[in-house]
This record gives C-alpha cells, sequence and structure tokens, in this order.
C-alpha cells in the first residue's frame, strides 16, 4: 500500500522527476546510467522480461486506448502544421512537375487502361463463336435446308427453296433477295 501511495502521490512523482533530472545532469552520471542500460539490454534475461512487459503493456485496453489517442492528436497536430503543410506542397509540386514520374505516370495509366480494356482470348472466342453461329443460323434460316420438307406455313414447304450449296434461284415466294447481298460477298 505505501508504494501504491508513493506512486499515486502527484508531489512524490514530481520530485522524482526533478531528482530524476538533476542527477543526468551530471555528465558521469548520465554515462554511468547509460552504460548500466546497455549492459541491461544486452542481458538476454532482461531482454526477454523487458519483451514479456511490453507485449502485456500493448495488450491492455487503456494502453491501447491512450496510444491510439497520442498517435491520434500527434497525426493532426503535425498535418496541420503550417511548416508541414507547406513542406508537402512544395514536394508534390516538384514530384507533379518532374519530366520522367510524368513520362512513366503516363506510361503506366496507359497501360492500365490498355489492359483493362483488352479483351481476353476466352471473350474473343466467345464473341467469334457467337458471330459463327448467329451467319450459320441467319445462313440456314434465310437460304433453306437439305432436311426434310416443312411447311413454311403459306403452302410451300421448305424443301422447295434452293438449298445454299445449289446455285440456281429459290422458287420459293420467300423474299432472300437481301440476305444475297450480304452472303455473297463472302463466298467470292
Amino acid at each position: 500500500n505505501v508504494w501504491n501511495d508513493l506512486i499515486n502521490d502527484p508531489e512524490t512523482s514530481t520530485q522524482l522527476t526533478s531528482l530524476v533530472q538533476s542527477v543526468l545532469q551530471n555528465e558521469r552520471i548520465y554515462a554511468a546510467v547509460k552504460e548500466l542500460l546497455m549492459q541491461l539490454l544486452n542481458d538476454e534475461e532482461v531482454y526477454d522480461e523487458l519483451t514479456k512487459l511490453v507485449v502485456q503493456l500493448g495488450e491492455e485496453r487503456d494502453v491501447l486506448s491512450a496510444t491510439q489517442k497520442l498517435l491520434t492528436v500527434s497525426a493532426h497536430a503535425t498535418l496541420n502544421d503550417p511548416d508541414v503543410l507547406d513542406h508537402s506542397m512544395e514536394f508534390a509540386t516538384e514530384v507533379v512537375g518532374d519530366d520522367v514520374v510524368q513520362r512513366t505516370g503516363g506510361e503506366a495509366l496507359r497501360n492500365t487502361v490498355g489492359y483493362a480494356v483488352q479483351p481476353t482470348g476466352g471473350a474473343m472466342l466467345a464473341g467469334l463463336g457467337t458471330i459463327v453461329l448467329a451467319g450459320v443460323l441467319h445462313f440456314y434460316f434465310s437460304r433453306g435446308s437439305d432436311g426434310g420438307s416443312m411447311s413454311n406455313g403459306s403452302g410451300n414447304s421448305i424443301s422447295d427453296r434452293a438449298s445454299p450449296l445449289q446455285t440456281q434461284p429459290s422458287t420459293s415466294s420467300l423474299d432472300t433477295s437481301s440476305s444475297r447481298i450480304l452472303w455473297t460477298p463472302l463466298f467470292q
């Protein structure tokens, strides 16, 4: 209890801080304290225990909360400092104005856009397959098929129309002249 009372007493803390500061102002004492601390930190057992202590402190909610508040306040204070803001604006201006940065940035942007709109092999094959299928279906339904005879509703059978392999004109009542115009350049 005495120890807790001494640690929590603000006057004792102030006096202890003052004592440590005055003692460390003496160069010989400062060098001796520094050497003692270095020897302690180089001791493996002390180092392990100090690491455990830091880990335990880091896991406590109060310590995490205080550290987060400290870092947040420090970051805001740093970012709101007019000197820091001026230097960062100068730096950004220099970086943006640099020819090498502009050239490599432009190339990277161009490559990114090109890669984003470049179709993949699968997409190209699917598109080509769709075009071929549409062409075959158009050719089949507009010129006729070799298959059996089916009625088309006008009294003529589909087998009355010319096969796509025949060169004679169709005698069907269906108008296929527009499809012949579309397919003629493909077979020449």
